[in-house]
């Protein structure tokens, strides 16, 4: 293989990259630390976390600080396992974008053992779009009477009338 317990690979998505090409695919052992990256894991690799530096499982924290879907395990055939794994999602990026600690879809005998996930937070959806013109409200109510009221002239004054109520709409207001 192309790497050793004494030449490691820097990032977990390297080491799941070159197990996948064997036959049958290699496990993925990884050190206590903080990867930060999204890791995409494929068919028959397990990535198995907690080693120290000597490569015994001595409860050092591996974790995956990812983007909005941290790992995701989709199309997976044969068993596949995660293990004494953190996994922490980012914050959804855009409107509308949810937060995915692990995302397993389309595949079977998929294992999560031992792993503490957490997805962060959603964002709100984008704007709806303007409504529709609403219909055309309802006639006014009739004005009263008018009446001649030409003080300047001569004639005779009155109150002047008001003009009616406004008209009503189909939804109340």
């Amino acid at each position: 293989p192309y790497w050793t317990i004494n030449a490691p690979v820097a990032t977990v998505g390297k080491g799941i990259a070159l197990a996948a090409g064997h036959a049958p695919p290699f496990a993925v052992f990884v050190q206590g630390g903080t990867y930060n990256e999204s890791v995409v894991m494929r068919s028959g690799v397990s990535v198995y976390g907690g080693f120290g530096a000597a490569w015994a499982r001595d409860g050092l924290a591996t974790k995956i600080v990812g983007g909005p879907v941290a790992i995701k395990l989709e199309s997976l055939a044969a068993k596949t396992q995660l293990d004494r794994i953190t996994v922490n999602a980012v914050d959804g990026t855009v409107a509308s974008t949810s937060s995915v600690g692990i995302l397993v879809a389309s595949s079977s005998d998929v294992a999560i053992v031992d792993c503490n996930v957490q997805a962060g937070k959603g964002r709100g959806g984008a704007s709806g779009a303007a409504g529709a013109k609403g219909a055309d409200g309802k006639d006014g109510q009739m004005g009263a009477p008018g009446c001649e009221s030409s003080a300047s002239i001569g004639c005779t004054t009155c109150t002047q009338p008001i003009g009616g109520a406004g008209g009503a709409s189909d939804c109340g207001r």
